[in-house]
This record gives structure tokens, sequence and C-alpha cells, in this order.
């Protein structure tokens, strides 16, 4: 019979193996420029960022790197990831016609500069995920 705190143990090793996967699945699609590909990283990295603490109580050595790996996926994707939501709101307000198209059109000139320029820091930080390299 297994202890209780070993059947815990294995289901958080499971849950983080699992997140882990979906974010480097996520990471191939999120460096070339796809929205849901970002976004799906940053939600396995805020997943992953919770559970890690935990993990960490019983192999901190271990977990250490994946911690900091997982933070700067976060801090990478997330200016990316709200330039994305920012211009989908940006056309919903176009298209319901609450917002003059010149208007629109600026502020998408300046979401895609800045989307650029945030995808250009991703590929100059050379992140590696457990051998996805975000470039």
């Amino acid at each position: 019979m297994s202890h209780a705190t070993t059947a815990v143990s294995t289901r958080l090793a499971r849950r983080i193996e699992r997140e882990a996967r979906a974010l480097r699945r996520h990471l191939r699609r999120a460096r070339d420029g796809d929205v849901e590909g970002v976004h799906q990283a940053r939600v396995a990295s805020r997943r992953l960022r919770e559970m890690l603490p935990l993990a960490g109580l019983a192999a901190p050595d271990e977990v250490r790197a994946l911690t900091r790996v997982v933070r700067r996926v976060g801090r990478l994707f997330g200016p990316v990831r709200e330039i994305d939501v920012s211009r989908a709101i940006w056309d919903a307000q176009a298209r319901d016609g609450d917002w003059p198209p010149a208007v629109v059109a600026a502020l998408e000139r300046h979401a895609v500069a800045e989307r650029a320029h945030s995808t250009q820091a991703i590929a100059d930080a050379g992140l590696h995920v457990a051998g996805t390299e975000v470039r």
C-alpha cells in the first residue's frame, strides 16, 4: 500500500509533466507568431508557475531551473499577448462602428510594430525549453 503523500506527489509530477509538454508544444507555434500559440504558452507557463513551488518542496534543486525558465517565458510572451488582446478589442470596436476607422488603423500600425519588437526580444533571448528553442 502506498503512502498518501506518494499518491499526491505522483499526481503532481504527472500534472507538471503534462503542462511542460503543453508549454513545449505551444512554444513552437508562439515563436512563429501564432496568436493562439502565444495565449496557450502563457496559460501553460502560468499553470506551471503555480505548481512548481509545491514540487520545489520535495526537490528544490531539480525545480529551480525549470522555475526560472517558466518565469522567463511568462515575461517574454506577456507583452505579445497583451498586444494581441488589445488588437482583438480594437477590431471589435471597429466592427461595431464605435471607433473611427482611421483611429483603429493608427492603433493597428502601432500594435504591429510593438508586437514585432516584442517578438524580436523573444528571438534575442534565445530561450530554450527542454529542447524547444524560441527563435
